[in-house]
């Protein structure tokens, strides 16, 4: 799962942070794994990350969390 958020919302990040938190707990109750990957916004701003941005149809707007 990839979350990303408007970057002009007040919160959104925050928002969009704790919605992967709660995500990955109720994995967890699943008997799931679940791990956080925070170097994926390295890559998806980096100029190869733009043609992922592009296939995966992440509205510019938007900054990976």
């Amino acid at each position: 799962m990839i979350a990303s958020c408007d970057e002009s919302a007040v919160p959104s990040e925050i928002d969009d942070a704790l919605a992967l938190g709660n995500m990955s707990l109720a994995a967890s109750c699943l008997s799931i794994d679940s791990y956080w990957i925070h170097s994926l916004r390295n890559l998806f701003s980096s100029k190869n990350g733009k043609s992922l941005n592009e296939a995966l149809k992440i509205p510019n707007t938007h900054k990976i969390i």
